[in-house]
Parts: structure tokens; sequence; C-alpha cells
């Protein structure tokens, strides 16, 4: 049975939408299991450093972003495994959506609905920990700014440089977040209403529509 264009619209982006969360979900698992690698092996590189005005503010960044890490592991590891849920529920309830199975609308409209939550609050935590360590970065930088010189003297132009860095790069970082989240969530919001129009509806659970009226949804 032919399947109206918007029904396959909204099943193929579910999906897609699926796949792309899965395979963040297990990028984030493996990017943190390897964290404490990169980090064992950082501290390693710094301490071997012959002594100097830079190594105490390195060493103690390090430190403060090591506990950061420690601190944000169970939210992110949460996170992952949530989206990694979601994800599946996506794309679960789109392949019986389109196979004309009424469960599926059912589970789609519910991961649709705690997709939009999940992706606010999983947005606003990872601005709040992207503003925590550029505050650690930024405080350490401008110590390190202060020993930079010559024979361990201030160098202001660096500091300016790297403030500019940073703050470029966090903007960056948010719009490009901002913008992936704000077209996640119009996909759930659109694809939420067309599911809940009644000839939809009626379609969905009805096994799909006469022929003679499939043009018309």
């Amino acid at each position: 049975m032919k399947r109206p264009g918007g029904l396959v619209a909204v099943g193929v982006i579910a999906i897609l939408l699926g796949l792309i969360g899965l395979c963040g979900a297990s990028i984030g698992i493996f990017g943190l299991a390897m964290t404490d690698r990169l980090q064992t092996m950082q501290d390693r590189a710094i301490q071997t450093m012959p002594p100097s005005p830079q190594t105490q503010p390195m060493q103690a960044m390090e430190r403060r972003m090591r506990a950061a890490t420690e601190r944000f592991k169970v939210p992110n590891v949460s996170i992952a495994a949530i989206g990694a849920v979601l994800g599946s529920a996506l794309i679960l309830g789109s392949a019986l959506m389109l196979a004309w199975r009424p469960p599926g609308r059912a589970m789609l409209l519910g991961a649709f609905a705690f997709g939009i939550v999940y992706e606010l609050a999983a947005g606003a935590f990872g601005i709040y920990q992207q503003f925590e360590i550029q505050a650690i970065t930024r405080e350490y930088m401008q110590q390190l700014t202060q020993v930079s010189g010559p024979n361990g003297a201030p160098s202001p132009g660096a500091g300016q440089w790297m403030n500019g860095v940073m703050g470029a790069s966090l903007a960056t970082g948010l719009l490009c977040g901002g913008v992936w989240i704000a077209l996640k969530l119009a996909a759930y919001i659109g694809g939420t209403i067309y599911l809940r129009k009644p000839e939809i509806r009626s379609l969905l659970q009805g096994g799909g529509p006469p022929p003679e009226q499939q043009a018309h949804i």
C-alpha cells in the first residue's frame, strides 16, 4: 500500500535522527572512556617537564580539569545512555509506523515528546559544562600569560590573543550546538503535529486508507 509522502518524511527523518543519536551516544561514551587515559598521559608529560615559571600553572590547571571531568562524568554517561535509548525508540517507532503497525505511532509520539525534554535538558547541561570548563581554562591561561614572556616576564599580548580565541571558540560551539538542537526540536514538534492529525490517526489505526483517499493525505 502506498504511504502518504508526509508520513514517509516523518518516518525517515525520525530514523535519521535515531541513527545520529545512537552514533553520538557511542562516540560520547568512547570519548569519556578515553579521557582518563589522555589525562593520565598529559599529567605524566607535564610532570616530566623541566622546572619553569609555566610549569606550576599548567599542573594546577590539569588538576582542576581532571576534577571537573570527574564531576561531569556521571551526568555525561547518563545523557549518552538516555540518548541511545531515545535513538532506538525513534528507529523502532518509525519502522513500526511505516509498516502500518498502530503501536508505531504511539511509540513515535512518545519518543518525540521525550526528545523535546531531553534536548532542552541536555542542551542546558552542555552550556553549563562549557562555561565551567571555559572558566577554568581562562583562569589559568591568564596566569600563564603572566609568566610566558622572556625569563618568565608577563606577555600581555598573548593574554589578549588567548581571550579572543577562547571567546570565539565558545561562541562558535554554542551557535552550532544551538542550531542543531533547534533543528531537532523542529523535527519533533513538526512530527508530533502531523501524527496528531485526525486523518493520520485513523489511517494508522485502520491499516491504511482506501486507494482513492491516499492522494489527499
